[in-house]
């Protein structure tokens, strides 16, 4: 008996220990070298809204992660910082490049307040949609990273992260870079400091003569299709090719999904049949409404002009060849069967690619912004591209839009190092943010690599985390203290 007892003891210790031990550290690999603890957390999440028309995530999931630190209840709400990573850069991105390890020590040495770091997941189709879309394949990000993201992790954390615009902060690099300010520009005041590394900040580069342009002719290059003379009536668009194995042509898909979808409106319906509220369009002489929904009540509409003549479709014969169709969105109107979405589509062949994404993912179908010799082609790249241009966003939506918020951008001394021109195009926006008074000097940090390791892209963010983290926590310590007074 006393031998049974002896083994009950050392197997209820042996459990003890192992369950003091160990902890549900999620998928945060990265562990604290310090003793302070960090309690890492999950918040994958399913907007139903924002994703229900992006590709190949049909459960209209976004995957996040979070470094939260250590804290006690009835404490104010942690300051927030959103972190997008670059293409093909998952929620773990940045914990694999020390970010638990860089900001465990930055709070324990007392520089930089404990705050809340989230992660998101870039999509896999391409490595990205620039976190940028309304529709179209690429889902709505305009909606999700300045808005509804926010109020989510606010409202499903009960409070533990603000919801307080002066102490949130958005970084990201190469996509991510751009996503932080498209996210800032579209929201104003939803962030009150924006810390990002190199990426694609201005599209057509200083001179308006450069930027993505000096890659069209090496995309198509690439794969053989530089001037391609069509074969079986098949054109270049036909063979354009999305494998891994030409990362910028796959960069210009997820940018062309996001910036000049053949979806220019998307709208998705609900199960009881009625619409959702409707992704405003891009105003284009371009866009044409050509879709036929059977067995439906709807109207029936034979102009694009503002003048538009619309019919119910049950009262007129043969309306299934009609190009126009419209869903009146008041709710007397119910839609008889299940619709998933309609679609508003271009019409323009010049550069449209139909064989990348299959039937099974909406046949989502997208135009490139260059022709076949390598060239912009002008009625895509001026009318969807270089709206979404940052420095076109600027103004279109004013310096108030920047005024209130606290910038910092790091980029590489020598601009060749960074590839996609990515090192050119920073240093046309801090140009730009700089003749706008929207960005001081000294926030602008230099870094280099070394002979033999230059800074091609992400071999620095280890020590760039530091400086970022830094910099959101001068602007939380900032607001704090302009609050107390």
């Amino acid at each position: 008996m006393h031998n049974m007892i002896k083994i009950i003891a050392v197997f209820v210790t042996l459990a003890l220990v192992v369950a003091l031990a160990c902890s549900d550290r999620g998928t945060n690999t990265q562990q604290s070298t310090l003793d302070l603890p960090i309690a890492p957390g999950r918040h994958d999440h399913s907007f139903y809204d924002e994703m229900m028309v992006q590709i190949k995530n049909a459960q209209q999931m976004v995957y996040i992660d979070a470094y939260i630190p250590e804290r006690t209840f009835n404490q104010d709400p942690l300051p927030l910082v959103i972190m997008l990573p670059p293409q093909d850069g998952t929620e773990e991105y940045f914990f694999n490049h020390g970010l638990a390890k860089v900001a465990d020590e930055l709070i324990a040495s007392g520089e930089i307040v404990p705050m809340a770091i989230v992660t998101l997941k870039n999509h896999e189709s391409f490595g990205g949609f620039f976190w940028a879309g309304r529709g179209g394949g690429a889902g709505n990000y305009d909606t999700l990273i300045g808005g509804t993201l926010l109020d989510f992790l606010h409202e499903s954390t009960f409070g533990l992260y603000t919801d307080n615009p002066k102490y949130r902060g958005i970084s990201g690099i190469g996509q991510g870079a751009y996503g932080a300010f498209r996210a800032a520009l579209l929201h104003e005041d939803a962030f009150s400091s924006i810390a990002v590394a190199d990426g694609p900040l201005d599209f057509d580069g200083a001179d308006g003569e450069s930027g993505f342009i000096d890659l069209f002719e090496g995309v198509l290059a690439e794969q053989g299709l530089l001037n391609y003379a069509p074969v079986n009536d098949t054109g270049w668009t036909y063979r354009f090719d999305s494998s891994s194995a030409f990362p910028n042509a796959r960069m210009f898909i997820g940018g062309a999904l996001a910036f000049s979808p053949n979806d220019t409106l998307v709208i998705p319906f609900g199960t009881r049949g009625y619409p959702l509220e409707p992704i405003p369009m891009i105003d284009t002489f371009l866009v044409d409404r050509l879709i036929w929904i059977p067995d439906s009540t709807f109207w029936a509409c034979n102009s694009w002009e503002d003048d538009i003549t619309c019919v119910d479709s049950t009262e007129v014969e043969g309306t299934e060849s009609w190009d126009f169709v419209y869903i009146d969105s008041t709710p007397e109107l119910v839609v008889d069967t299940f619709i998933d979405t309609l679609r508003w589509q271009m019409d323009d062949t010049v550069t449209l690619c139909t064989e990348i994404v299959d039937v099974k993912e909406n046949n989502f179908e997208f135009h490139l912004p260059f022709d076949s010799t390598g060239q912009p082609y002008e009625p895509i790249w001026d009318n969807f591209w270089l709206p979404n241009n940052l420095e076109n966003m600027l103004s279109t939506c004013g310096d108030s839009c920047l005024e209130n918020v606290d910038i910092w951008i790091a980029t590489t001394k020598d601009p060749s190092e960074q590839d996609r021109t990515f090192g050119y195009q920073t240093r046309s926006w801090i140009e730009t943010l700089e003749s706008h008074e929207l960005l001081e000097p000294e926030n602008v940090y230099e870094y280099s690599g070394y002979e033999g390791k230059p800074a091609t892209s992400d071999q620095y963010l280890y020590d760039l985390l530091r400086e970022i983290l830094i910099f959101h926590s001068r602007n939380f310590e900032a607001a704090a203290s302009a609050a107390a007074e």
